[in-house]
């Protein structure tokens, strides 16, 4: 959808920071409204748009809030996946972030936040513009990411990045006036 449709509105909506005021989202056929909201919240990993990180290294960003993640939990994941967004650091996570971030790119903040995101093993994943600051051979790592998700986890992917083929997708929905519409 367009700007201002409401996607970032219905994620926000999914994980229950707004109530529903007409209709209902279902997780496993079970209102989100009957469930606990420490349970429902603990469900999802949700990656946004306002990439923000602590003055801390960018390892420890990566785990932060999830003590089940280890350093070689994610040093695995970026030889996995061949991530190379922190060679001009050297491949130094233990590097510092400096105040408002200025050391790091926008891509290499996203990468930072999407390796969380994915190593925090929640159930159902939401990824809001997962790709907006990466260049071409990245958007192809993020693009294995997700498909070697598909079946492991319920993933809702927020994008404009026409990068992205429909195809690829169990199923794609546009907004417009407050409806979805299916994609073929």
């Amino acid at each position: 959808g367009k700007s201002g449709t409401g996607k970032s509105t219905l994620m926000k909506l999914i994980c229950g920071f707004y109530n529903v005021n007409s209709g209902s989202i279902k997780i496993d056929n079970t209102n989100i409204d009957s469930m606990d909201i420490d349970y429902l919240r603990n469900q999802i990993g949700m990656l946004t748009q306002n990439i923000r990180m602590f003055e801390t290294s960018i390892i420890d960003n990566i785990k932060y809030g999830n003590d089940n993640i280890k350093d070689n939990d994610v040093y695995n994941f970026i030889n996995k996946y061949k991530i190379n967004v922190y060679q001009s650091l050297n491949n130094d996570l233990s590097t510092k972030i400096k105040p408002n971030e200025t050391n790091l790119s926008g891509g290499q903040k996203q990468i930072a936040l999407l390796i969380k995101t994915i190593l925090s093993n929640k159930k159902i994943l939401i990824l809001d513009e997962p790709t907006s600051a990466l260049d071409d051979y990245h958007f192809e790592v993020v693009r294995r990411i997700i498909f070697d998700l598909k079946g492991k986890k319920t993933l809702l992917i927020i994008s404009h990045d026409n990068r992205f083929q429909k195809k690829e997708f169990d199923n794609v929905y546009q907004i417009k006036n407050q409806t979805f519409i299916p994609i073929n």
